[in-house]
């Protein structure tokens, strides 16, 4: 079972950093069978990878590199 699958629909389509409290990220882990720590790093990588994203799409050009 992935993190993911331990969030509820909210979650997954939330745009909203704030919704994401400690008792989610508790809940979340013990529903996964990973740490908290684990948590928290799959979010910090994901607004990594959305702030990634939208600089990206605010650029001219289609390739990254």
């Amino acid at each position: 079972m992935t993190m993911m699958d331990s969030m509820t629909d909210e979650e997954l389509d939330s745009t909203n950093p704030k919704l994401m409290n400690e008792s989610r990220m508790t809940r979340i882990a013990r529903g996964s069978g990973r740490q908290v720590r684990e948590v928290v790093e799959m979010f910090e990588e994901c607004k990594r990878l959305a702030k990634m994203k939208s600089g990206w799409a605010d650029s001219k050009c289609f390739c990254p590199f």
